[in-house]
């Protein structure tokens, strides 16, 4: 997905010129990247559940359910469990947490790899779909002509039947505007059929 967006929005820095063309998928941060070895995980006794929650619970603590929860003489207080962000920032920190297997406790380390990455800082959706704006100031040229322009980018045209290019901002705006007009102008047509049709016959 990143790499299909950064593809569009260079196109269209070729095509609309360097008119401050952005995507929100150009917004990354650091993230630990967690690829277990399926294979020296089943031979110990761990699933990949037990991995994705031993992780799960060291970065960010466990779900607000499942969290304990002390009574005190006039208030309950939350508590959450994790690494300290210092911590968080090594990885060996992560490296060394230790999973329940068949024969004991065995070191994430040993039945996955631990590396640092980067990854898109907010997955937005819309009707449970994921989305990517990518936003363009027109200057001068006109917004019918940019979004045909853009239509007719080659890495527009090729994406797959499961992504779909949609009109947000001032280009939605202009859609249904265009939508709203035609109807208007079929319903006065018809109105007037109807108000002249009996007379002329």
């Amino acid at each position: 997905m990143t790499e299909r967006v950064a593809r569009i929005a260079r196109e269209m820095r070729g095509v609309l010129g360097r008119n401050n063309v952005a995507s929100t998928a150009s917004l990354e941060r650091p993230e630990i990247e967690l690829r277990p070895d399926m294979t020296l995980a089943a031979e110990r006794g761990i699933s990949t559940a037990a991995i994705g929650k031993t992780v799960r619970i060291a970065t960010t603590g466990d779900f607000d359910a499942q969290r304990a929860r002390p009574d005190l003489d006039d208030r309950q207080i939350c508590l959450r469990v994790r690494l300290a962000n210092p911590d968080l920032e090594r990885v060996s920190s992560v490296f060394g947490l230790r999973l329940k297997g068949r024969d004991g406790l065995v070191p994430l380390g040993s039945v996955a790899s631990v590396s640092v990455g980067s990854g898109p800082a907010e997955i937005a959706r819309r009707h449970r779909k994921r989305f990517v704006t990518v936003s363009a100031d027109l200057g001068a040229t006109a917004l019918g002509e940019a979004l045909k322009s853009v239509r007719a980018l080659p890495s527009v045209r090729a994406l797959p039947a499961d992504v779909a290019l949609l009109q947000d901002g001032d280009a939605d705006t202009m859609a249904e505007l265009s939508s709203g007009f035609l109807f208007a102008m079929a319903t006065g047509v018809l109105c007037v059929y109807l108000l002249l049709g009996p007379a002329i016959q």
